[in-house]
């Protein structure tokens, strides 16, 4: 996804900044940091579901399992077995993923926080010129 362009708030890596110098221009500034936030929280969310999914894959979002006897229990646990076992090849990539997923989200987190740090000292601004 490519982010929009702004006028009046510049973001280098986690670090926000924003320069006004009048209401009008504050106002705009305050929709362009609204209309990040929507962009953040979407990459965002994207992210959460890609770790989701590399959880699954790596096997690491598995509770405890129940203990049940039964002949359709022992065939099923059999099949599943087989099918983790084939499947091991996609959980080392899947394990390897979740640290670089991990460290995006808390960077995109830090973004946000960011964000709204800006908004606020940018609405103090919109009150000191009105």
């Amino acid at each position: 996804m490519q982010l929009s362009e702004t006028r009046f708030v510049k973001i280098d890596g986690t670090n926000i900044s924003a320069s006004v110098n009048s209401a009008t221009e504050a106002k705009i500034a305050i929709k362009e940091i609204r209309q990040k936030k929507k962009e953040f929280a979407h990459i965002k969310r994207g992210l959460l579901r890609q770790k989701k999914d590399a959880e699954r894959l790596s096997g690491a979002g598995r509770g405890k399992k129940n203990i049940k006897t039964g002949f359709f229990h022992s065939v099923r646990t059999t099949v599943s077995r087989m099918a983790s076992v084939a499947g091991a090849y996609g959980t080392a990539t899947a394990k390897m993923d979740l640290p670089r997923i991990e460290e995006e989200c808390a960077r995109t987190d830090e973004i946000l926080h960011n964000l709204d740090s800006v908004m606020i000292q940018i609405e103090g601004k919109l009150l000191r010129f009105s």
